[in-house]
Formats: C-alpha cells, structure tokens, sequence
C-alpha cells in the first residue's frame, strides 16, 4: 500500500516538474515577443496600411519615407503573419523590414 503512495508521489511531482517546464517556456517566449515589439523607427518597418481614425477600415500605404525618422510604440496583431500595430500619431499595419 505504501509502495502505491510513493509510486503516485513520485508521478505527482514528475508531472508537476513537466508543467513548471512548459509554463516557463511559456512565460520565456511572452517576453521574447515582448522584446520584440518595443518601440520602433519608420525606417524599421514596412508600412501595410493606415488604419483610419473613426474605426471604418483601412487605407493602403504607399510612400511612407516621411515617417522614416518617427519612433512608433508597437503592439502585435499577427504572429503567424508577424504583423504589428504601429502608433505614434496615427496607427499602422505594419512588418519589420528583418
């Protein structure tokens, strides 16, 4: 009967070990992704598009060179297609040229 405690013990911490594991991988990559998306230059980026003020949509970008030297806060929108939220004055879509 006590071999059976021990046995379930021993299974309890090994999977408790496991999850601690995943839950740092988890909390390893939120910051690589956090570290990711500090702030940026225009230079940086490739704009996608201009998400219009009243929230009715967006505007395809086109010549952007006059925000090349404007540092932008960012936010994610995508991970599978790594595409960002880039503020200042206005809010973009937006890539990393890298």
């Amino acid at each position: 009967m006590e071999y059976l405690l021990y046995t379930h013990i021993i299974a309890i911490i090994f999977m408790l070990n496991v999850l601690l594991q995943k839950i740092n991988n988890i909390i390893q990559h939120q910051k690589s992704q956090q570290a990711f998306i500090e702030g940026k230059y225009g230079y940086e980026l490739i704009f996608i598009s201009r998400i219009n003020r009243d929230g009715s949509g967006v505007t395809i970008c086109e010549n952007m060179d006059y925000l090349s030297k404007t540092k932008f806060r960012m936010s994610s929108l995508s991970l599978s297609n790594k595409t960002l939220i880039a503020c200042e004055m206005d809010s973009f879509v937006v890539k990393l040229k890298n």
